[in-house]
């Protein structure tokens, strides 16, 4: 679904400016950089719908999400194991 802004170039005249609401800068994002590359293995939780799968697959090259029931069940059955695949190369 596409949405139209109002974006006011003076008093007298305006326009609509197109955008996908997903393609909006985020809030995190900057945070997020700086700690992606700190670190191959950042946790991000929120809300339902506020665009955390849509900033990591602007910004990572794969993720791991617990909402898939084997990579939950993966998880729980080992942890540590489960950290320690999923982390990426570090170094």
């Amino acid at each position: 679904m596409q949405y139209l802004k109002w974006r006011y170039k003076n008093s007298r005249s305006c326009c609509f400016c197109n955008y996908m609401a997903h393609e909006r800068p985020r809030y995190l994002e900057t945070s997020l950089r700086k700690i992606l590359a700190f670190s191959p293995l950042v946790g991000v939780l929120g809300h339902r719908q506020v665009g955390k799968t849509t900033l990591l697959g602007q910004l990572c090259r794969s993720y791991h999400s617990l909402d898939s029931q084997a990579e939950f069940d993966a998880a729980l059955e080992d942890p540590e194991r489960y950290l320690h695949d999923r982390a990426g190369t570090w170094g």
